[in-house]
């Protein structure tokens, strides 16, 4: 896994450079960008890994020294080798390789930056102006125009996946994918037929991951139980159903980084969710230690949140040592509108995206558009709260993040 960050101090901040030139231009090394590779490369290098004051020219890529993608102390190290014997070999970045910055300076390759998306798209096949129909329009609509590479669904019954006879004639998940590059697989919680609540649509629940084969390709894939015996399908006793994590390991084609995908919905029990979350935890880290160590993205409906009702769940969030990517970038904003029933303070973040160590998060948002259901065009809220005569792709909002892997 290759590191590409660098951070910087205020003050450092300063410096950077709104354009980069290409890496042709860039003689790597050459940080002060004077033209020449010696010891005054090094000394600067050093102040800003340092976060200590310069108000000189930096060239950010010539940075990029040791070849491991990584900006730390070694690169500082390896420059200090260089003005000592102009014999030592410098490597810098990958031809195939673009640099891009975020706002607070950090670096990195734009070839690992992957867009993606999470929703839970509700079991029920609801009602007007929200009925099934209606909303995977809508769903398939916002699909085309973000074109995320990786997607986690939850609450996915038989029905959307196209394997209920009864339901044939209406599209489902794999129908409204952006292009012909996109498959998907879905895991069900267990054998077990819902009703839904009109009284006549069955089918099982589960989760479902989709990809974009053109971006990424699938390695292995697999479900677990959020239970004492998760290789098996079973639930805890306080538990009221059976509840799943479903998982993908994904290769970057572009530049060959390895990820694991997990998407997982919780129970809605207070009591079980901490565990059903650590289950979730544990289980994935086996996971990588069976098919390789990568860096994880985690997205799902958790069912607790930090801001409007704490609980023990989110506690165990912050226990384990992942990124609450909404927390992270600033944003709270509520995931759970509930066909506009639940508003303001009571439109609760239930939903997330969670990330590991070698994950840089360079964006997150929640998609917030409502619908109007006389034209079924999506706009933006303004100086309003949701109302249950509006439009919405769930009782969820969908969520967005860039990733970028290093």
């Amino acid at each position: 896994m290759k590191r590409i960050v660098l951070t910087f101090t205020c003050i450092v901040l300063l410096l950077s450079m709104a354009v980069f030139p290409s890496s042709a231009e860039v003689v790597t090394g050459d940080v002060n960008g004077d033209g020449a590779v010696d010891s005054l490369d090094a000394l600067v290098a050093i102040r800003l890994l340092a976060d200590l004051t310069y108000t000189g020219k930096v060239q950010k890529e010539a940075l990029f020294v040791s070849g491991d993608g990584t900006v730390d102390m070694a690169d500082a190290a390896l420059l200090l080798r260089k003005a000592a014997d102009p014999t030592v070999e410098l490597f810098g970045i990958p031809a195939d390789r673009t640099v891009a910055e975020t706002e607070d300076g950090t670096l990195y390759y734009a070839e690992n930056k992957l867009k993606l998306m999470c929703l839970n798209v509700r079991h029920s096949y609801g009602e007007a102006p929200n009925t099934r129909p209606v909303r995977i329009t809508r769903i398939q609509k916002l699909l085309a125009e973000q074109l995320p590479a990786v997607i986690g669904f939850q609450e996915v019954r038989t029905w959307w996946m196209n394997e209920d006879a009864a339901q044939s004639s209406q599209p489902g998940l794999p129908d409204i994918m952006p292009t012909e590059n996109y498959q998907g697989y879905v895991y069900y919680r267990n054998e077990q037929y819902l009703t839904d609540t009109a009284g006549d649509l069955d089918g099982r629940e589960g989760c479902a991951i989709f990809y974009d084969t053109s971006v990424v390709t699938l390695l292995q894939k697999g479900v677990y139980w959020l239970s004492e015996t998760p290789n098996t399908e079973s639930k805890p006793e306080l538990s009221g159903t059976y509840r799943i994590a479903v998982w993908g390991k994904f290769r970057i084609n572009a530049t060959g980084e390895e990820f694991y995908f997990n998407t997982a919905h919780i129970d809605t029990v207070d009591e079980i969710q901490p565990y059903q979350y650590n289950v979730m935890i544990e289980q994935s880290k086996l996971i990588a230690q069976t098919y390789g160590d990568a860096p994880i993205v985690y997205c799902g409906d958790y069912n607790f949140c930090k801001e409007n009702d704490p609980s023990e769940g989110y506690a165990a969030l912050q226990a384990s040592g992942v990124t609450d990517v909404a927390l992270a970038l600033g944003d709270t904003t509520g995931t759970f509108p509930n066909y506009g029933q639940n508003t303001g303070t009571a439109n609760p973040r239930g939903d997330y995206f969670c990330i590991t160590g070698d994950v840089l998060p360079a964006s997150y948002w929640v998609e917030t558009r409502v619908w109007d259901p006389e034209t079924e065009e999506a706009f933006y809220l303004e100086g309003e709260t949701y109302k249950n005569e509006y439009g919405y792709y769930s009782d969820h909002s969908p969520i967005f993040m860039e990733a970028v892997l290093y």
